[in-house]
């Protein structure tokens, strides 16, 4: 199940509390564990810190033990986590524990006790919103209950009682509202689906027609399941359409995907438009870390696409690409250019580029991926290169193996000519890749 181990941070401000009293209306929800991260003056003296688990003669265990209490009176197991903080910054020890417990869902207030009116989210939510790897439900509270030490949940809807759901009819946004099908949902959706801005009347008419098709297709799906739903398209800001209809509908609860359409397949903590939905909404927030397979496609470009391989480059040396002597492959994610590997052929000898990918679009294995493909169709020939010194050992995986400057085909020393003889001292190493070794 999506949400059936739950994390809690619990500082005991009300925020806290609603997050605690509300967190029993969550499908699914198996198990709590109710974690305090205490700071050094928290800690009594004769604390008993029995693996890293509870801390024992604190003057606040009676309280989480209330908490605790509650929970399961709801018929749902709980436990309580007292721990030191790890770090500086209280978000990245939460953040640990609930990879350590293997949290499927953090829910947290969207203000500590330590919160400044001004802002309208506390440091700590904020910081665990942004960098969570896991599905993250932000509590707000409504207007008149946030000076209240007791909040009274039984003037509240339900939690999945009346649901917004801002769509860009991306992969993500779709998998997202499907997540509802999981649970025996009796519930009003709202699927949103915002244009920014459009070339022509004509433009935005078909942007509107591809909208409403879409958005019918998964109503249906919805409606059997016996949700019900309405479906909305509007033009202009998506964070200021979101978050004025959450409130003109009085919704119970925003649900929404990490990540959109340009930026679910790139090393990013969170889309722009969630995290800005997520800091101006005045309701709680569902944000889903989506599980999706991405579609990723290795080949070699073609000479029309050596335009692609440029804009790549821009990004490191500006390189042109040479449709006569230059073989190129691009992998692509979801459709986008993420990197891109050249061999190019010299009058006395092939020469391998190196890798570029992205930063974006790091540490997946790309630049492996790449490599792999050039020399699958260029490895019959010998390949020379210049490697980087710190990607000396990558290349090696491959065949290659460190050489003496002096056995390099003369054009391609003569484009390191400017190290005089001393390679290493620019940072490069000459490399070869005899076939078959």
């Amino acid at each position: 199940m999506e949400y059936e181990n739950v994390l809690i941070p619990y500082d005991f401000s009300d925020y806290a509390e609603t997050a605690i009293q509300r967190s029993v209306e969550i499908f699914g929800v198996h198990h709590i564990t109710i974690l305090h991260v205490a700071t050094p003056n928290e800690l009594p003296i004769n604390a008993n810190l029995k693996n890293n688990y509870i801390v024992n003669n604190s003057s606040f265990e009676k309280k989480l033990e209330e908490k605790k209490q509650f929970i399961e009176g709801q018929g749902i197991s709980a436990k309580i986590l007292i721990e030191p903080s790890h770090h500086l910054l209280i978000a990245q020890t939460v953040l640990d524990i609930a990879k350590r417990i293997n949290a499927s869902l953090i829910v947290i207030g969207a203000r500590g006790k330590g919160r400044v009116k001004e802002f309208l989210l506390g440091s700590v939510s904020h910081d665990v919103v942004r960098n969570a790897h896991q599905h993250v439900l932000l509590m707000h509270l409504k207007k008149g209950e946030i000076d209240n030490t007791k909040i009274d949940n039984t003037k509240c809807p339900l939690l999945f009682s009346s649901v917004l759901c801002p769509m860009d009819l991306s992969k993500p946004s779709e998998e997202t509202v499907h997540s509802l099908l999981e649970f025996s949902l009796r519930s009003k959706v709202i699927l949103l689906h915002v244009i920014r801005s459009s070339e022509s009347r004509r433009h935005l008419d078909l942007l509107i027609k591809r909208a409403n098709t879409r958005l019918s297709a998964i109503k249906d799906t919805l409606e059997q399941k016996g949700i019900t739903v309405e479906t909305i398209i509007k033009t202009g800001d998506p964070v200021l359409i979101s978050c004025t209809l959450a409130e003109k509908e009085d919704v119970s609860l925003i649900l929404l995907s990490r990540f959109g359409r340009f930026n679910y397949a790139k090393n990013i903590p969170i889309g722009s438009t969630a995290e800005a939905i997520t800091l101006h909404s005045t309701r709680p927030v569902l944000i889903r870390f989506p599980r999706i397979d991405l579609e990723v496609i290795v080949r070699k470009l073609l000479d029309d696409e050596f335009t692609l391989a440029e804009k790549v480059w821009v990004h490191s040396h500006q390189q042109k690409a040479d449709q006569e002597k230059d073989r190129i492959f691009g992998i692509f994610v979801e459709g986008e250019i993420a990197g891109v590997a050249r061999c190019k052929r010299h009058p006395d000898g092939y020469e391998v580029d190196g890798v570029f990918v992205l930063p974006v679009f790091r540490d997946r294995g790309y630049a492996r991926r790449l490599m792999q493909i050039l020399i699958d169709t260029c490895g019959k020939d010998v390949l020379y290169m210049h490697a980087t010194l710190e990607l000396v050992t990558f290349y090696r995986t491959f065949g290659f193996k460190p050489i003496p400057e002096s056995e390099l085909p003369p054009s391609i020393l003569d484009r390191f000519n400017f190290a005089l003889g001393n390679m290493q001292g620019s940072d490069v190493c000459p490399m070869r890749r005899i076939p078959n070794q």
